[in-house]
């Protein structure tokens, strides 16, 4: 069924009709009676749907917009400036942090170690799952929050029931606090310090197996001291997250420091956090032992943000001390 210039002046007629019948609403049904009717044969109609269909194989794509990835300091204004009381503000944390090919985020050194955020908005899963019948909005799995007096055992979860939290009372408890993901800890093998930009893209990082969070003031929405917890449930190869730790595999652990630890605050802004800068552990916020991850709500009058389960018992170890 070889198509000649004339066959090619027809289907170019025709499908300009065809085009112009859809773009005023008829049922592509009947635009395909009206357009079939054109044709001689059913022969010269099939002639003229493989002109159609090699056409648009031949077609070029069209180029995909550009995306402009900000550089770093431009992305840790817009964790600064956020209220994640504010959905739009919210949505452009997540936006951002999920970009491709972001710039190099620094965050200093700490014993000679440099670290950089590989950012990624859902990096930590709660422990416990998210309530969806109840009146007060749940927040994006980004924004979570964790209860520091549930402590079950590595490889475990908490065994007792969980607590819904009252708006009033989950704003006073002092036993965990609600906050933002930012992606993961990831070192350097090497020395940042001399480094060069690109080498410092595109070089030798490892996952230390902890999360970069910011704690969420509840009742004004802003981002604050910056924590990193270990991730007791990642992501697997297949895209599986892990529901417990598997038993025997160590945890807890960074390059140069001699003690196994699951959470500490490193910062009280993320704007402390620069390359060429050193930190440290804030040794009075170190835990040794397990938490629970919770998801976080919006109080009813939209003002707060909370934890959806708060806990007023303690189970297992301390997790302020070394067990």
């Amino acid at each position: 069924m070889a198509t000649g210039q004339g066959d090619v002046e027809k289907f170019e007629i025709v499908d300009k009709e065809r085009k112009r019948l859809l773009a005023k609403g008829m049922h592509h049904i009947q635009v395909t009676d009206e357009i079939e009717a054109k044709f001689s044969s059913e022969t010269e109609y099939k002639k003229y749907l493989k002109w159609v269909i090699d056409r648009a194989i031949r077609k070029p794509l069209p180029r995909p917009l550009a995306v402009r990835i900000p550089p770093a300091k431009e992305i840790i204004a817009i964790f600064r400036r956020a209220d994640v009381r504010n959905g739009n503000d919210i949505c452009r944390i997540i936006g951002t942090l999920n970009l491709p090919g972001m710039p190099y985020i620094g965050l200093g050194t700490m014993n000679n170690v440099g670290y950089r955020l590989y950012t990624d908005p859902e990096l930590l899963a709660p422990t416990r799952d998210r309530l969806h019948d109840e009146p007060r909005r749940l927040m994006e799995e980004s924004v979570m929050g964790v209860n520091l007096n549930v402590i079950p055992p590595i490889g475990k979860r908490a065994t007792q029931e969980p607590v819904l939290s009252d708006d009033s009372e989950a704003l006073k408890d002092k036993n965990g606090f609600v906050f933002c993901q930012l992606g993961s800890l990831q070192y350097y093998d090497g020395d940042t310090r001399s480094a060069s930009e690109h080498l410092l893209r595109k070089g030798r990082w490892v996952h230390t197996g902890y999360a970069v969070v910011a704690k969420i003031d509840g009742s004004t929405g802003k981002l604050g001291e910056i924590y990193i917890m270990f991730n007791f449930r990642p992501v697997d190869d297949d895209g599986e997250r892990a529901e417990y730790w598997p038993g025997g595999i160590e945890y807890g652990e960074l390059p140069e420091v001699d003690f196994r630890f699951t959470m500490a605050k490193i910062a009280d802004d993320i704007q402390e956090l620069q390359h060429g800068k050193d930190f440290t552990l804030h040794l009075g916020t170190v835990r040794y032992g397990n938490f629970e991850l919770v998801p976080a709500v919006k109080t009813r009058n939209l003002r707060h943000i909370v934890r959806q389960y708060v806990s007023s018992r303690q189970h297992g170890q301390q997790g302020s001390s070394r067990g």
